[in-house]
């Protein structure tokens, strides 16, 4: 189960949003690819206190079109989100993360963002896109969200990482197979509930390799 993963929840108030890459490469170098993407953001959020007053959880779908699964304000258990991140589906088309980062923008953290909570955003991807990052990505980061960039398996673009990430990414490299990705999220949660993740100039460049 999820929960035992952690002994306590982390009780940071954030607005936490996932950016989930759903192209056709992610299945085609593996199938089964896709729902470890969706059981890794279930580690995630289960590393979260999650509730109408505490962390939040938002997620984006890409691949040549993106599309909100659900916002900020429409999940405020465990159990329903679960069922919800379970249930979403494989685009299986092109990668246009650049689009993908100007709408998480406006359709997610623009509309049901919370004011005065720090805002995260996850951006998973597993391939280069297919239009530039760099401009949607700091537009993001200029309105005051933290980006962590997390690369999967061995076709993604590292600099593509690096411009999509909050600075410095020098810093904040780490890889990991699929079998480690636990370890991977009691550091995203340690540093959430030191408040070392909420500062502007902290990078967040997460390299994750299927297993």
């Amino acid at each position: 189960m999820l929960s035992i993963l952690f002994k306590t929840a982390c009780n940071a108030t954030v607005d936490l949003g996932f950016l989930i890459d759903g192209s056709g490469s992610i299945e085609f170098y593996g199938q089964g690819n896709f729902k470890r993407c969706l059981d890794f953001v279930k580690k995630i959020v289960a590393a979260f206190n999650i509730g109408k007053n505490k962390a939040h959880v938002g997620v984006v779908t890409f691949s040549s079109n993106p599309e909100l699964q659900f916002d900020f304000n429409k999940y405020y258990d465990m159990g329903s989100m679960n069922l919800a991140i379970d249930s979403i589906s494989y685009l299986n088309q092109g990668t246009f993360t650049g689009k993908a980062l100007t709408f998480t923008k406006s359709a997610l953290f623009t509309k049901s963002a919370r004011a005065g909570t720090p805002h995260l955003l996850i951006v998973m991807t597993d391939g280069a896109s297919s239009d530039p990052v760099s401009q949607p990505a700091k537009s993001l980061r200029d309105s005051g969200v933290t980006i962590y960039s997390i690369g999967i398996g061995k076709n993604f673009e590292l600099q593509q990482l690096q411009e999509m990430a909050s600075d410095p990414d020098s810093d904040h490299v780490f890889t990991a197979d699929f079998t480690q990705l636990d370890s991977l999220v009691g550091r995203i949660k340690q540093r959430a509930c030191k408040g070392r993740i909420l500062r502007k100039d902290t990078d967040h460049v997460f390299i994750v390799n299927f297993s």
